[in-house]
């Protein structure tokens, strides 16, 4: 026959341990658990107090006390409380699960009575969450968040993002190792990047017990679009100009800029990125320049490229200096000046920056479960004993000299440069016709006293005496004063080619003038040099072990003829020749 309503058998346990019939709850008290926003209740945290006694049997009940001890300040195990006026606790126990690595023991009080037993009073803390849809693990346990906005004198707007994301956890059944973390959610908390936004910063915070990531994410307006791939850049356009013609002016542009690419894309991009830039700017002073209302060609003076970091970031700057010709009243059209830059685009260049503000960056690295497992004194079997480092037995590297060589002729001059120029010698003399009497000569008194002017005669009545070195003036006796200026020759040409050189290993030798083109013919070049004249070489230094000659030389000519049209003079054609005839 059944007997129905009566009460259901207690239960309550805990890793093993089940309490005796004679046990007392002395306290239940539940704490709820708000999230930092305080909007909600992520879990609600039990203090459960227990009095209950223990005996051991037989001879020795140590070992068996001892047992009990243990288990019960043992974390993370299987608790039940079930039919004792409060509900059914069943913690780590089927879906139910503790979320923050509980259950966990928080007092064991002993009162041993001697060999008869002794009285515990025992307090755990276990977290649940408490509703009839829980989940308990692989879920998002709490998601709060802020906005700060910095606004700067322009009107540019700095987004920070920041907040905490954690996730529950469980040690169940005693596991040391981790099944997921809270790093496993980065990618889901990272906002969107608004438009015309750059991702300046992430930082993500992986908290000591894997269960909550902190997270800081900033975003800067960008005042102009970048080129794919450019995580920084900076430039200049500077012009200025050079006073060329009466009305018309000739400028010089500089164009200056330095960019930094993510890790993946190829180290020599940027350097199309500024050819690209120097080209727009350029084309327009190409297209629109003017001198005298002439078209005038734009000459590029120098080029430098400069790769910053060479073990480091990808950063690497670049210069261009260039000649053009405007009014001032154009330059502003010809210049290029605040112009769109080429080849950028908002969209292209977001969409090339996934990789670098992914919020695993490029390096994608992510916290791996198994690689954290949970250390303490009572188990250690997974994890190598710490240890003294290794002494450090590595030799000394043996020295790396850079062996030098002389380089192929053709490759080893380091500088040469030269001019030439041509000036005509018309073979005139002054003549001065000589007096036809004896000049007479009386020093001026002045002159000995330094007066340096004239003063009378005394024996000559009022006759003043201006003379040249006590030579009396005017003279007196000749009737042509005027200088005669003759001609003795028909005028010549002298040509001069001055410059100099220097070159590793090898001798310069002495450069030579020849004339070529239509017309040409029949002229001659003789020698004409004097003690201002020559070529002069040396051993300037040693590069590396490596002589350096070096050579300067001033040669001239002289040319039976002027030159006629079409006729130029051709140097020795090395490395770089200046032709500046004057």
């Amino acid at each position: 026959m059944a007997v129905t309503g009566l009460p259901a058998p207690f239960t309550a346990s805990y890793n093993g341990h089940s309490f005796s019939a004679a046990m007392e709850t002395l306290s239940i008290d539940g704490r709820p658990i708000y999230d930092q926003a305080g909007r909600t209740i992520i879990y609600v945290v039990y203090h459960i107090t227990i009095k209950d006694y223990v005996s051991g049997n037989g001879a020795d009940p140590g070992p068996q006390l001892e047992l009990i001890r243990m288990r019960l300040q043992t974390p993370g195990q299987q608790f039940r409380y079930q039919n004792k006026g409060f509900g059914n606790l069943t913690i780590n126990v089927g879906n139910v699960k503790d979320v923050v690595w509980g259950p966990k023991p928080r007092l064991l009080s002993w009162k041993p009575f001697g060999s008869l037993g002794s009285e515990i009073t025992w307090e755990v803390e276990v977290a649940i969450p408490e509703c009839t849809t829980a989940v308990y693990q692989f879920a998002y346990m709490e998601f709060n968040y802020k906005l700060s906005y910095r606004i700067d004198s322009a009107g540019y707007t700095q987004r920070t993002y920041s907040g905490h994301l954690s996730v529950p956890q469980t040690r169940q059944g005693g596991a040391r190792t981790l099944r997921y973390t809270a790093d496993q959610a980065r990618e889901n908390i990272v906002p969107v990047l608004p438009y015309k936004f750059r991702r300046s910063s992430q930082s993500f915070d992986l908290s000591e017990d894997k269960c909550k990531i902190t997270f800081r994410i900033v975003d800067d307006e960008l005042p102009s679009p970048l080129p794919p791939g450019v995580v920084h850049a900076s430039g200049s356009h500077h012009i200025t100009n050079q006073v060329h013609h009466a009305l018309d002016s000739l400028w010089i542009g500089t164009i200056a800029a330095e960019y930094e690419m993510i890790p993946t894309e190829a180290r020599a991009q940027p350097w199309r990125y500024f050819i690209q830039l120097a080209t727009d700017r350029i084309n327009r002073a190409t297209q629109f320049g003017r001198v005298n209302k002439k078209p005038f060609p734009v000459i590029i003076i120098s080029f430098s490229a400069t790769e910053q970091e060479l073990y480091g970031r990808d950063r690497s700057s670049y210069t261009m200096v260039y000649t053009f010709g405007s009014s001032l009243k154009e330059v502003l059209r010809t210049s290029g000046l605040f112009q769109p830059i080429p080849g950028t685009d908002y969209f292209a260049w977001r969409t090339s920056m996934d990789l670098a503000h992914h919020p695993r960056g490029t390096a994608r690295l992510a916290f791996n479960p198994g690689d954290d497992k949970i250390l303490d004194l009572c188990d250690q079997s997974y994890r190598k004993p710490v240890q003294n480092p290794p002494p450090d037995v590595t030799s000394p590297g043996t020295e790396q000299v850079i062996e030098q060589k002389c380089p192929e002729p053709e490759k080893s001059w380091l500088g040469y440069e030269q001019r030439i120029y041509e000036r005509e010698e018309d073979a005139t003399v002054p003549l001065k016709p000589l007096p036809q009497e004896a000049v007479p000569y009386k020093p001026n008194p002045a002159d000995i006293l330094g007066l340096g002017v004239g003063i009378p005669d005394p024996g000559a009545g009022d006759q003043v005496l201006r003379g040249r070195g006590g030579y009396v003036s005017p003279y007196q006796g000749s009737q042509q004063q005027n200088t005669i200026v003759q001609t003795r020759t028909e005028p010549y040409i002298i040509v001069t080619l001055e410059g100099w050189a220097m070159r590793v290993c090898y001798p310069i030798a002495k450069p030579s003038l020849a004339i070529t083109g239509q017309g040409a013919e029949g002229i001659t070049l003789t020698p004409h040099n004097d003690e201002a004249n020559g070529f002069k070489t040396w051993e300037a230094t040693r590069w590396n072990g490596l002589p350096v000659i070096a050579a300067k030389w001033r040669l001239s000519w002289i040319m039976n003829r002027s030159l006629p049209d079409g006729v130029t003079f051709v140097p020795n054609p090395i490395v770089h020749t200046r032709d500046i005839r004057r």
